[in-house]
């Protein structure tokens, strides 16, 4: 059985990490998830009060964007700075051409607004219903 192999070129607008940038994003989703964990449960295990539970925002914040960022294979810092890393970690190149850097920042800031949205969606649910 044949092995499908994953083809990453930067593509403006979709596509402008490598898969060793995919892979850390994963890592940092996981991290993040792993940090919400940890937060919901300090703040259960110290008897805070509900407005303690609005903190969860920041680590659902960084979990959301690394899995989002892995999933899409897109970097919303890179693309707003007009860069993209394909050939390993942190090796960038410029992007040069007004539209495609048009593009990366239309979706830098739909990604960042997807990020926010569910990162309060998840903060909501925690705040909202008793655990």
């Amino acid at each position: 059985m044949q092995k499908a192999i994953e083809v990453y070129e930067y593509l403006p607008g979709t596509c402008n990490l490598g898969p060793e940038e995919v892979r850390r994003r994963y890592r940092n989703g996981f991290i993040g998830l792993f940090l919400m964990i940890g937060y919901i449960l300090f703040v259960k295990w110290m008897d805070l009060p509900d407005s303690y539970k609005l903190g969860l925002f920041i680590p659902a914040f960084y979990s959301v964007s690394g899995f989002l960022q892995a999933v899409k294979k897109f970097c919303f810092v890179y693309g707003w700075k007009g860069l993209s890393s394909l050939s390993g970690m942190r090796k960038f190149q410029t992007i040069k051409d007004k539209d495609f850097l048009k593009q990366d920042r239309r979706t830098a800031l739909n990604f960042v607004l997807i990020v926010t949205l569910f990162s309060i969606f998840l903060t909501a649910i925690y705040y909202l219903f008793p655990i």
